[in-house]
């Protein structure tokens, strides 16, 4: 995700010369978009934004590996956890490939 957003910021002086594409290289509009789509096919969901410049701490790491061998589920630890669904899947994916 830091990758992506530093690729959009090298990006971003060309907002001006391409406006077309700016729903592919502008993260503020592509966001802003998304969230009028959502309101209006799901009135009743959140759009939640997973920051990638909050890293899990030790502490989090911990619990998520003792969750996931407990078999808590993963929607379930991102609750406990206050991440989003697929950040909790990502850091996993993270975790069990730097034990390999």
């Amino acid at each position: 995700m830091t990758d992506t957003f530093h690729i959009l910021d090298l990006l971003k002086p060309y907002l001006t010369e391409l406006p077309e594409f700016a729903y592919k290289l502008d993260w503020e509009t592509r966001l802003a978009s998304e969230i009028k789509l959502y309101q209006t096919t799901h009135p009743d969901y959140t759009v939640r934004v997973s920051i990638p410049a909050r890293p899990y701490s030790s502490e989090e790491v911990a619990s998520l590996i003792q969750w996931k061998h407990e078999g808590v589920t993963d929607r379930e630890i991102a609750r406990r956890l206050n991440r989003t669904y697929w950040s909790v899947v990502y850091k996993w994916q993270d975790v069990k490939n730097r034990k390999a």
